[in-house]
């Protein structure tokens, strides 16, 4: 059997010159103009740094001009580096060599479309110099909307007062997450910690959290209740944050109950009694359950809101009016259908003329299948002769059925997706 021995070392590349005291690590994909303007921001802002650190983009074999971008402003500034790997390995794994990779004694880590706060990033690196018992320090972050003009919308999540919370102590932080609603999500963290702290993504159980228990295994960590950074919280290209708050509700819970594991030590909890913990980890769930069922309707997911809408349901959670639970019904069953005909390869839907407007404007039909009215007069110029999925309501296609074709009734498929009232 094998027996782990303390580390003795941090998995750094070598690299010449002193050591910079804090590391930015900015993992990266095809992201050049994102980069251009970190760059152009955290350079002047970081102008007068306070303490020796360094930028490094951890590149995943971007196919834009990322390489191009890094190498213009490493030559411009000597605190660039730039590590780039020969294949693209995802947004987890990168995720964990940038933390590998930087040289500081403390890292931060920076999404390349994020901000810090220059002076909230000196008090912190100042704060764990001083106290060398304190191994991260977490904040809340301000929320960023680039659709509205950049606007801040405030923070993600707020605190009255700073917490510390000495090894060990995973009772009185769980407390404090779930009483927050916080998300460990944002730190800086010492770089010595990470081999024994740092592990592959398991979808199981959100990694932030699985984190902060292995940390707090081993080191003081200190919640704030000052941000230090600025975080896109709606994009307006891609992101991984916001894919995460659509369909990670499960994956929160599970990384919310690893934490809780860490409050039973040789049997014995530590935490208060077992009906208390799971009302309250269901009642965390519950409520980011409730924000993807908002961001899955205004995004037109409406079988993913409709099975969320049911599951809150169970616990008496009203996330949406009941007038738009009933209108939901009827969206749900739409999609359900296309979905349906998704599946089996169909070629073309055609809709009735009861329901073909609606379906054009707020179903989401996959690109690769053509939406046709029964009615329209044209119906034989836009035809392409393949597999025809009808949808009716009530009644029977006005067309006949070619083999192969398949007719399915909304207004049955409504049944089946009858609102709660």
């Amino acid at each position: 059997m094998l027996t782990a021995q303390p580390s003795v070392a941090s998995a750094v590349p070598v690299s010449e010159g002193p050591a910079p005291l804090l590391s930015v690590v900015i993992p990266s994909y095809k992201r050049a103009m994102r980069l251009e303007r970190s760059f152009r921001f955290h350079l002047k802002a970081f102008a007068e740094a306070k303490h020796p650190m360094e930028f490094v983009v951890f590149d995943n074999a971007s196919p834009d001009g990322t390489a191009e971008v890094v190498a213009d402003w490493m030559s411009t500034d000597p605190r660039i580096r730039h590590v780039r790997h020969k294949e693209n390995r995802g947004f987890r794994p990168n995720f964990l060599s940038a933390f590998r990779g930087g040289r500081g004694k403390y890292l931060v880590y920076l999404a390349d479309d994020d901000l810090l706060i220059p002076e909230m990033i000196d008090k912190y690196v100042d704060r764990l110099e001083a106290d060398p018992s304190i191994g991260a320090i977490y904040a809340p972050w301000f929320l960023l909307d680039e659709t509205k003009s950049s606007k801040i919308m405030g923070a993600a999540w707020t605190a009255d007062k700073e917490e510390r919370f000495e090894p060990g102590d995973h009772a009185a932080c769980l407390d404090f997450l779930l009483k927050h609603h916080a998300f460990p999500e944002i730190f800086i963290v010492r770089a010595d910690l990470v081999p024994e702290t740092f592990s592959t993504y398991c979808s199981v159980s959100y990694h932030y959290f699985t984190l902060l228990a292995h940390l707090l295994a081993r080191t003081t960590v200190v919640f704030s209740h000052e941000p230090f950074m600025i975080v896109t919280a709606i994009s307006r290209d891609s992101h991984v944050g916001n894919a995460e708050t659509l369909y990670g509700w499960d994956e929160y819970r599970g990384g919310v109950e690893y934490l809780a594991s860490f409050c039973r030590t040789d049997g014995q909890p530590t935490y208060p009694d077992l009906p208390s913990l799971l009302q309250r980890i269901q009642g965390f769930t519950n409520t980011r359950m409730s924000v993807a069922l908002r961001l899955h309707t205004g995004a037109r997911n409406w079988l993913v809101a409709w099975h969320l809408n049911r599951r809150l349901l169970a616990y008496n959670v009203q996330a949406i009016g009941r007038d738009i639970q009933a209108e939901l019904s009827g969206l749900a069953a739409m999609e359900a259908i296309v979905l349906e005909y998704e599946r089996a390869h169909v070629a073309e839907i055609v809709a009735c003329e009861k329901v073909f407007a609606m379906m054009r404007e707020v179903i989401n039909v996959p690109a690769g299948i053509k939406l046709l009215c029964e009615t329209d007069s044209d119906f034989e110029k836009h035809t392409t002769g393949g597999v025809r999925g009808y949808v009716t309501f009530n009644d029977v296609p006005l067309r006949p059925l070619r083999e192969g074709d398949m007719a399915l009734d909304l207004a049955a498929m409504m049944r089946r997706f009858e609102a709660p009232l």
